[in-house]
């Protein structure tokens, strides 16, 4: 199953981030981090499970 997590402003990026990123250690989940922003750039990783 894939997810997206979508968060506003800063505090529910922090949140969130550390979050899916313990969840990531302690399930293996595979974690995509889009931190760039820009579609020209965005490239699809070969396995994810979640996109923030």
């Amino acid at each position: 199953m894939k997810f997206v997590v979508g968060t506003h402003h800063k505090t529910g990026s922090k949140f969130f981030s550390k979050a899916l990123k313990t969840l990531k250690r302690l399930t293996g989940l595979r974690l995509w981090l889009d931190t760039k922003h820009n579609q020209r750039q965005l490239r699809l990783p070969e396995q994810w499970d979640c996109y923030f």
